[in-house]
């Protein structure tokens, strides 16, 4: 087993559109090939470092994952010179990471494994931001992270809980998975594989459910009406309170349409939105 000095090929985060969506590819079932590498969709990774190093790739598509065909795993890669490439894999574009989004989740979820000798830490953090245009630069709204040591070769649950230091919505979210949270000395080998990751709200272990449908709301700030679009027919929308209980049942068809949201108190809500065979879509908006 060897222990080097932990190099990054990643940079920091930068601001993108506003928008609202669930983790992009959060289960890591789609991937891109660059022949001597596969990444994730939506997520960078170190791995165009570790090969430039001449080492093994440091991000691997692992089967089966815990939700799907795959999950994602980040290994600790050691190079002939001796350096070791520290396992990483960061939503967004290399220069451009995180994804649009404007909620206020209580936490993020998801599934692990990892192997990790001692001194060696894992660690799955959240970053929510938002662009502030006249001091060029995103303001931080809230974050959280957890570090994993030791060993588990089975499915474990975990909970990220965010804290808030802003009342204001954000515009980006930027979660970031790695093998070397440690950034001093780090081991070849050491891995944290992840699935299933999912924003939970106001506590209630409800989840944003936007699946494959394509569902979007907007705006997500509303005061009279909502703009539902999806991929597919809807047959119906339910208007669900913090605690999850329904508070408005509105008709919906089509690919399009709206809800009104009169006699609805001010306050945050879900959107719960029923396809023909049955699935749901469940996305959050704020009534003022």
């Amino acid at each position: 087993m060897r222990v080097h000095l932990l190099l990054s090929g990643l940079s920091l985060l930068a601001a993108l559109p506003v928008a609202k969506g669930q983790v992009p590819n959060g289960n890591f079932e789609t991937w891109n090939d660059f022949g001597t590498y596969n990444d994730p969709s939506f997520w960078s990774t170190t791995n165009a470092v570790a090969i430039n190093f001449g080492a093994a790739p440091t991000c691997e598509r692992v089967q089966p994952g815990w939700e799907g065909l795959a999950c994602v795993k980040v290994t600790n890669q050691a190079a002939p010179n001796g350096v070791v490439v520290h396992g990483k894999v960061v939503s967004g574009t290399s220069g451009n990471y995180g994804f649009p989004f404007s909620g206020r989740p209580s936490s993020l979820s998801g599934r692990c494994q990892y192997g990790l000798p001692t001194f060696n830490i894992g660690q799955v953090k959240v970053f929510l931001s938002r662009w502030d245009s006249v001091a060029g630069l995103a303001i931080p709204v809230g974050s959280g992270s957890i570090n994993f040591t030791g060993s588990a070769t089975e499915w474990q649950n975990f909970n990220v809980p965010i804290g808030y230091v802003s009342s204001y919505d954000p515009d980006t979210a930027v979660i970031t998975v790695t093998a070397a949270a440690g950034l001093v000395l780090v081991t070849e080998g050491a891995y944290l594989q992840v699935d299933d990751f999912k924003f939970v709200f106001s506590g209630t272990g409800m989840t944003e459910q936007a699946g494959n449908r394509g569902l979007a709301v907007r705006p997500t700030l509303a005061h009279d009406l909502l703009d539902v679009t999806a991929g597919d027919e809807m047959s119906g929308a339910v208007v669900l309170d913090a605690l999850g209980r329904p508070v408005l049942r509105r008709a919906l068809s089509g690919r399009a349409g709206t809800v009104a949201l009169d006699g609805l108190a001010a306050g945050r809500y879900f959107l719960e939105v029923r396809f023909p065979d049955g699935e749901l879509g469940r996305l959050p908006f704020v009534k003022y």
